[in-house]
């Protein structure tokens, strides 16, 4: 699961693509390799 920035989009697009991969889809060693999200959801009040 990796993300690479190409630069055959518009910087505004990779940017928005790089937010979500971040957020959504990038395992975190902190989060017990749970996504920022999924952390997120599982843990909300």
């Amino acid at each position: 699961m990796d993300f690479h920035v190409t630069g055959e989009k518009p910087v505004e697009q990779e940017i928005d693509e790089y937010i979500i991969f971040f957020n959504e889809q990038r395992p975190a060693y902190s989060l017990n390799y749970l996504t920022p999200k999924q952390y997120r959801e599982a843990h909300a009040a």
